[in-house]
């Protein structure tokens, strides 16, 4: 039914993390967490999401709600999460 797919908008940051494991991954998240907090607190609305894993190809995808791709950036550099790219995207839910 069309009625239960949500569209929302969001920022996809895409990043190479060699010798990724789970301790890397929640150290990621815990930074994006963090860096997003101080973000708002400064007025900036951006928000981590999540973050979908791929540790074979060393990559991740982060999911962001914010105003900008610049937001975006903001929050990743304040983390320390280098990224190859960030884009705008659409995610497709229930």
């Amino acid at each position: 039914m069309e009625e239960d797919v949500q569209l929302s908008p969001v920022f996809l940051v895409e990043r190479f993390l060699p010798g990724l494991d789970e301790a890397a991954l929640r150290a990621l998240g815990e930074r994006l967490e963090a860096a997003g907090a101080e973000l708002r607190a400064r007025r900036v609305e951006v928000r981590w999401l999540g973050t979908l894993a791929l540790p074979e190809e060393e990559t991740t995808f982060c999911r962001f709600a914010a105003g900008s791709c610049e937001e975006v950036r903001l929050a990743n550099e304040l983390a320390g999460a280098p990224f190859e790219r960030i884009a705008r995207a659409l995610a497709v839910e229930r």
